[in-house]
């Protein structure tokens, strides 16, 4: 799954299964679910389910720290 954020910024998650019904074009907000997890593949699938997440400006990959906040819980 791709979104387009606009002024060049897009995720991208992979290794999940998205939502019954969702399709490109949908618009999305804030706190939508649009998938769960699901079985990684490729050299990933060593690692079990996760999420692969990715920010891309222009893209060009950048790290995600840049844009989320990690607390320790």
């Amino acid at each position: 799954i791709i979104i387009n954020h606009g002024d060049g910024k897009k995720t991208g998650y992979e290794y999940v299964d998205e939502k019954a019904g969702l399709k490109a074009g949908d618009d999305v907000k804030k706190e939508d679910v649009i998938a769960t997890v699901a079985e990684a593949n490729g050299k990933e699938y060593k690692d079990g389910p996760h999420l692969h997440f990715e920010v891309f400006e222009s893209n060009a990959t950048v790290d995600p720290a840049k844009y989320l906040t990690f607390e320790e819980k």
